[in-house]
């Protein structure tokens, strides 16, 4: 027969388990509203984008980016310009310095040497005036030279130095190269073109340089009398051509023009010619000098203010960064702080569950013999 204090106590613990699986259905209810709300009380985003001054500073950074790329062109022009100025001036002191060996020499090899330097020299001058040619699309740009024959605006540059206007920076292009041309008898222009080594025939319309379509090698031709006070030239070969020799540029000539230095006069005049072409660079270049070095500090006074910018942009990031921590991990201390109140309350209920399983449970048997006998 079943103990009526046995069956009391099935039929509490069977309630007790019925009671135990609804309050953990209800636990984890409750700790499923609080996830919830623990995520909508934490930042919605780590760093705010539409802040005024996170905008307003990048507006300012991408006006100024835009600005130095309109005038990227403009500045790669002008430091060309610039470079070139003092590779030219250096290459002319190093073609004066050849000359000052070969006065007083009596060696032909020698002289002859030296001649093929200084002609290397001159050359070179001519190929840094080519590079510092800028294109600009369709149109070419060169300050130092290039520019015979070509439109106005081709030697001239107006370059704003501030992306909101009110201040610009104007560069006149100047003839820094080593070239001629020569006149003939007829009026026609002859001019040499390094590349193919040929004279082609201009005709000069309105300022304006173009070819007739007449050429002459000039492979073969040799210089066979040259007055540098008046001009005169007579150059012999399979196709002779002669006429008044126009020096354009630094007015220097190479080697040939000046009977390939057979004596000292020669030499000592080609010198001086090197001193009068280092006196004009020395006297026209400076503005242009020093313009582009006004124009390369106006950029870095740009850089600087990106930099700047940049930086704000940084600060302001970092806050958003700081406040968003500072709210996510407020919210995540409120939520363990409920559910560290939640297992205290569910841990009590379990203290409660069991004393009052052991109460309804009665006294419990004796140990040995007594226990065996129910007591």
């Amino acid at each position: 027969m079943t103990s009526p204090l046995s069956s009391s106590t099935g039929l509490i613990e069977s309630n007790v388990a019925s009671n135990q699986f609804n309050s953990m259905d209800s636990i984890a209810l409750i700790t499923k509203q609080l996830v919830a709300r623990a995520k909508e009380e934490r930042a919605e985003v780590a760093v705010d984008f539409d802040r005024g001054d996170f905008i307003r500073a990048t507006q300012k950074i991408e006006r100024l980016t835009r600005f130095k790329e309109k005038i990227a062109n403009n500045v790669a022009t002008v430091t060309k310009a610039k470079g070139a100025v003092t590779e030219i001036k250096n290459t002319l002191l190093s073609a004066k310095s050849k000359l000052q060996t070969m006065i007083g020499s009596t060696s032909a090899e020698t002289r002859q040497q030296i001649s093929k330097d200084y002609d290397d020299l001159i050359k070179k001058i001519s190929t840094v005036v080519d590079g510092a040619t800028q294109n600009f699309g369709f149109r070419s740009v060169n300050l130092v030279g290039n520019f015979e024959g070509g439109s106005p605006e081709n030697n001239k540059l107006l370059i704003p130095t501030r992306e909101t206007g009110g201040g610009a920076l104007q560069f006149e292009g100047m003839d820094l190269g080593v070239d001629f041309k020569i006149i003939d008898e007829g009026g026609f222009t002859w001019k040499l073109d390094k590349i193919d080594n040929k004279f082609y025939q201009h005709t000069v319309v309105n300022d304006l340089i173009t070819k007739t379509g007449l050429s002459i090698s000039a492979d073969d031709l040799n210089v066979s009398s040259y007055d540098p006070n008046s001009g005169s030239i007579t150059l012999v070969g399979s196709q002779p051509l002669s006429g008044t020799l126009v020096r354009s540029g630094l007015n220097i000539l190479t080697s040939e023009y000046h009977q390939n230095f057979s004596d000292d006069t020669l030499v000592q005049r080609a010198i001086t010619d090197l001193e009068t072409a280092i006196t004009k660079l020395d006297i026209d270049t400076p503005p242009l000098v020093t313009k582009a070095k006004r124009l390369e500090t106006s950029l870095e006074g740009i850089d600087l203010r990106i930099k700047i910018l940049e930086k704000e942009k940084d600060t302001i990031r970092q806050e958003e960064l700081d406040a968003s921590r500072a709210v996510s991990l407020a919210a995540d201390m409120k939520l363990q702080l409920t559910l560290n109140n939640m297992n205290l309350l569910t841990s009590g209920n379990n203290a409660i569950v069991e004393n009052m399983l052991s109460l309804t449970s009665g006294v419990a048997k004796g140990p040995g013999v007594f226990g065996f006998m129910g007591f």
